[in-house]
């Protein structure tokens, strides 16, 4: 190997090393304590569900996630493991058989099945809807958590229907929180993209390849630090303004009844800000409280209204993709594109 790609290989990896952002890095759990674990899918399906004791049945939802395929999206992401999605469907009337409801799907990759649901159930793949006559049967479909292990071999945990349904409602109220989703969405992608670094590092990649990799690697770190600090800006701003609200609501209920002392004790729990917190205190009059109140939440409104998140998320987007499209010079990284770029808007 040439100085020239030892330095840059170098490079490379002190900033795949180095912290993201003050971001904590939820910890990898296990499925459940007390999942059995198989070495084969098909052996996990013919245990699940009589239904994949058919053979035919049986081969036919091995076939649509093929262990290749599976292999291919863990070591490219470096992820722990992803989720598979089996549905059920059976007849409306409750007489008759059930069956599966089209082939397993693959959900997502992440560090634990939580993370593998956010992204599966945010941008769920296309499935197909029941047969007429026939509904989905959620009381019978179940998820399958397939992980490499430090052979390089899969391994399938069942996570049965009851905690099937438990994980989604636990996946649909992140997607739901508004902090919480944007920074378990960038939390992901940063881990994806370092592991789709460090693969082309294993494989070898020629310096040409990796000072590019470097390049694009230190513009989407540019860009997802001024995503991330326009997002945590605008939430406390939202946050600010829902307590500047609350306090007016208050001063405004009390202000024929409370002393100005006790307006300003009304209002200053729902006010961080230390200058705001002094005007307050200088305030001589119930109005001069409304008025201090006021003029911090329509400041609050323009920072709102000021950040563009939307033109910040597209940046960040393109040039996660700038450096995932790298792959594209490498024979078997074309393979890995499309399981780590993420869709365009």
């Amino acid at each position: 190997m040439s100085l020239r790609t030892r330095l840059i290989l170098a490079a490379l990896i002190l900033g795949l090393a180095a912290p993201v952002c003050g971001l904590a890095q939820p910890t990898p759990q296990p499925v459940s304590s007390d999942t059995r674990s198989w070495k084969s899918l098909g052996d996990l399906l013919k245990a699940a569900d009589p239904v994949f004791r058919d053979a035919a049945v049986r081969n036919a939802a091995r076939a649509a996630v093929p262990d290749e395929r599976l292999l291919r999206d863990l070591r490219w992401t470096r992820e722990p493991g992803l989720l598979i999605h089996v549905r059920m469907q059976a007849p409306t009337t409750g007489q008759g058989s059930v069956v599966p409801l089209g082939t397993p799907v693959v959900l997502g990759v992440g560090d634990t099945p939580l993370s593998a649901a956010f992204a599966g159930f945010s941008d769920p793949p296309l499935q197909p809807a029941p047969a007429a006559g026939m509904r989905e049967a959620t009381e019978r479909s179940f998820l399958v958590w397939a992980a490499l292990g430090r052979r390089g071999r899969l391994s399938f945990s069942l996570l049965a229907p009851l905690e099937a349904q438990g994980l989604r409602r636990a996946a649909e109220r992140l997607i739901a929180d508004p902090k919480e989703a944007p920074e378990e969405a960038r939390r992901r992608a940063l881990r994806i993209l370092t592991g789709f670094q460090q693969e082309m590092v294993a494989r070898g990649a020629s310096a040409d390849v990796l000072e590019r990799l470097q390049a694009a690697v230190e513009a989407h770190r540019s860009a997802y630090s001024s995503l991330a600090n326009q997002t945590q800006r605008r939430v406390a701003a939202v946050q600010a303004e829902r307590g500047d609200n609350r306090a007016l609501q208050l001063v405004e209920a009390y202000s024929n009844v409370l002393t100005l002392e006790g307006l300003r004790l009304q209002a200053r729990p729902w006010v961080e800000a230390r200058d705001v917190r002094r005007k307050l205190a200088a305030a001589r009059t119930p109005a001069a409280i409304r008025q201090v109140l006021i003029e911090h939440r329509d400041e609050n409104r323009r920072r709102i209204s000021a950040t563009d998140l939307e033109a910040l998320r597209r940046t960040e987007r393109d040039r996660y993709r700038a450096v995932l499209e790298v792959a594209a010079s490498q024979p078997e990284g074309r393979a890995a594109l499309g399981v780590l770029l993420p869709p365009r808007p």
